[in-house]
């Protein structure tokens, strides 16, 4: 499915509804969809995942209630992590 999305679709965004319930290597599958220049939204409740993008938006009660950069701080403490998050 990913890999469908990202070499045959013309389509520059992407929207994956929690990905990690999808028992596909989430990070791999990202890093497909990067690499062939799709803009990725995802939803997600997995803040490992979340931490994965540049920004957050932040949705309640069915509106954007704001929208996070991801730091320089938060991007090291996921790659310390990312040894034992797997997928």
């Amino acid at each position: 499915m990913i890999a469908d999305t990202a070499l045959l679709s013309a389509s520059p965004v992407v929207l994956i509804d929690e990905i990690e319930y999808a028992g596909v290597d989430r990070k791999r599958s990202l890093d497909l969809l990067i690499a062939k220049e799709k803009i990725v939204l995802i939803s997600t409740h997995d803040p490992i995942l979340a931490l994965m993008g540049d920004r957050r938006i932040v949705v309640r009660n069915g509106a954007v209630a704001s929208m996070i950069e991801t730091t320089a701080e938060e991007k090291a403490n996921l790659t310390r992590t990312s040894g034992a998050e797997k997928g």
